[in-house]
Order: structure tokens, then sequence, then C-alpha cells
């Protein structure tokens, strides 16, 4: 019996129907069992696959190793086989049904302004960008948005085998394009809403950086010399790569004041001022 089903069964065209005559599915654990074997050493009964380094489980058929989590999508939803299955819990060896997402594949290799919002759906009000997956054959995207969050506080999401910054992506989803600097307008870096972004110049990226996290106790763009008792704070900004010296003060407020000025005038709206209330 084995043998009638093997001949049958070819690498390229594994069918629902092929997969159904072969296994049962154990829906509860996600496992397959083997129904109908393909070679003569496997018992009728016994669960197929082995368990991968990389966490999954594969299972052989005609000396072809296939990720169960593409096969049980395949025995329960039909189809072509697909090329990519994401499990939501993040365990890649729980393959019930339930926790698996067929994601949708397709040949571009560029990351472009098309691809992306072919491959993902951008949730404008947060700036989250979801996965587009295929469900019973219908597209629709994931419950979780797209990417983790670095620890220096900005999300990144993997595309094609590379790994971006998210903003960097929403820009391109919006606009078509990727500017060499981009800033959040109220200085939160999960913040990626789309009107929340903007093409910044180097001076302006660095201008926007929110006065007091820089890890110390003075104002942004004030300095003291220990050593001076007469005017020991003094103020500086930096435009256009050049660093301007702006006097020596009594006290960090008053060069605080005279950097806020500076700064209002030379960036507009992308200073970010000390706020000495």
């Amino acid at each position: 019996m084995w043998a009638s089903i093997s001949t049958s069964l070819t690498v390229s065209s594994i069918t629902q129907a092929q997969l159904q005559q072969i296994f049962d599915l154990n829906p509860e654990t996600g496992e397959l069992i083997w129904k109908r074997p393909t070679v003569p050493q496997i018992k009728v009964g016994t669960v197929a696959g082995r368990r991968h380094s990389s966490g999954k489980v594969l299972i052989r058929i005609r000396g072809k190793d296939y990720s169960r989590a593409q096969l049980v999508c395949q025995y329960v939803y039909g189809g072509p086989l697909p090329s990519e299955v994401f499990h939501i819990n993040g365990n890649r060896a729980d393959d019930r049904p339930e926790n698996l997402r067929r994601l949708i594949h397709y040949p571009d290799t560029e990351i472009t302004q098309e691809y992306l919002r072919k491959a993902f759906e951008l949730d404008h009000r947060t700036g989250q960008l979801f996965r587009k997956v295929k469900i019973q054959n219908r597209v629709t995207r994931e419950d979780k948005p797209a990417g983790t969050l670095h620890p220096d506080g900005r999300w990144e999401v993997s595309v094609l085998g590379q790994v971006l910054r998210r903003h960097q992506l929403v820009y391109l989803y919006v606009h078509g394009r990727i500017p060499e600097q981009i800033n959040h307008r109220n200085g939160i870096l999960t913040d990626d809403r789309p009107g929340n972004l903007r093409e910044v110049t180097t001076s302006q990226r660095s201008m926007s950086k929110i006065a007091g996290r820089l890890g110390r106790d003075l104002p942004k763009g004030v300095s003291q010399h220990k050593w001076v008792k007469t005017n020991p704070f003094y103020a500086r900004i930096k435009a256009n790569g050049k660093t301007v010296h702006l006097g020596y003060f009594a006290t960090p407020e008053e060069a605080a004041a005279a950097y806020d000025a500076t700064a209002k005038n030379l960036f507009g709206e992308f200073a970010r001022p000390n706020s000495l209330a």
C-alpha cells in the first residue's frame, strides 16, 4: 500500500488530498500521524517528524524535508504548499492549526513602497506595521504588529532578510523613499505615526533631542568650568557641523537662555529648547 502512495507523490506537487491520505492530523497537538507510510520502515500510527536545531519539526517525504507547519497549513486549508508560516506564540514546534498563519509570498527582492504595501498594512493612527497573512484562503493581517523593540528605544522590522528601523519603513510606505535622516517630531522614538516623522538634516536632528536626556544635570547646550569662579557657565551650539560659542554666564539659567534663543533662531520648529520652569 505504501508503494502506491509513494509513486503517486512528487516533491513539487504535494496536494491537500495526498496529505490527508498519508497522515492523520491531531489538531490539539499539531502532530501528523502516519496513516499510509511512504516507506516500509515506518509503522502506521507513528508520529511523523523530528525536531530540528532551529526549533522546527521537519518531516521527510520521498527524500525531501518539509516543515511540519507548512504541511499542517496545507492539510487544513488546501492550496499550494506555503513558502513561509508564522507561529503566533513564537513556539516553532507548536503546529496546532490555530497557532499558524500563512505569510503571503511575493517574488520581490527589493524593499520598495510597492512591496511594503503588498506585504504589510500600516495603521496610520499608531504607526504600527502588520504583516499580511492568509487564513482559510482569506487575506488579513496578523494580530500583533511586526517587529521588536530594540534596546535603544526604536522598533525594528525584518523585511526580505534585512532588519530596518520601523520609522524608515513607515516613511517609505507613505512617501516612497527613505531619506538619510528622519526625526520624530515629539521626541518619542516609538511613535512612528506618519505625521510624527519628518526628514531632517544632521544639524536639525541634533537640535531636536529633548533637553534632559543628556545624562547630566546642566541644561542642554550648557557646560561649566569648575575651576573658574566668575562666569563659570558657558553656552555653545552646533550648526552645519561647526560649534558656535555663545558666551560665558554667571548662572546656568542665563547660559541656557542664550542657547534657547539661538536654537530657535537657527532651527525654528526643529529646536528643542530647555524648560526652565
